[in-house]
């Protein structure tokens, strides 16, 4: 799992380049600030802070700057069901059945079809599993669960393939 996965609910290379180019950009303030090293250190580092940050942007967003367009898949919750009772505060199995396109791990896939899914629990990304089944906890309450079909590098299509249900986690 890439850290554009694990830190963001969209991005790729540039997310992570942006990020590159923070802790660069840092390190050479604090450096600077600090006089731990000699002051070409820290204007060599501010440097590749910009260029990563340059870089980042040239890269970031789809290439025509919209999201790219939907295609011809439907995403059905197999588990659990809309209007599910379901065990708060413990592993439930979410399982989608994917019609139409297929599962990719590589942001830079160009499969007819391809992307991967984001999993929502009330608004909030939990989960980006690389198979349509994910296990994810609830407290207790009633929740809305989205599983969104997305891009191979995180962009929504346009329109969005998205199925929401709604559940009600509660002690057992």
């Amino acid at each position: 799992m890439s850290l554009a996965h694990i830190l963001s609910n969209s991005g790729g290379p540039d997310v992570e380049l942006l990020i590159a180019a923070f802790g660069a950009g840092v390190l050479g303030i604090v450096f600077f600030m600090q006089k731990a090293v000699k002051p070409q250190v820290s204007v060599v580092l501010l440097l590749v802070a910009v260029a990563l940050g340059i870089t980042a942007f040239s890269l970031g967003g789809s290439e025509s700057g919209v999201n790219p367009p939907a295609p011809d898949v439907a995403l059905t919750f197999v588990t659990p069901s809309n209007e599910a009772t379901v065990p708060s505060g413990e592993d439930i199995e979410v399982t989608i059945d994917i019609e139409g396109g297929q599962l990719v791990t590589d942001p830079n896939s160009t499969v007819e079809g391809g992307g991967h899914l984001h999993i929502y629990v009330d608004g909030v990304n939990v989960s980006m599993p690389t198979t349509e089944t994910s296990e994810i906890e609830l407290e207790r309450g009633v929740h809305v669960i989205t599983a969104e079909f997305v891009s191979p590098d995180h962009h929504q299509f346009s329109p969005r393939i998205f199925e929401e249900i709604e559940v009600t986690a509660d002690d057992r």
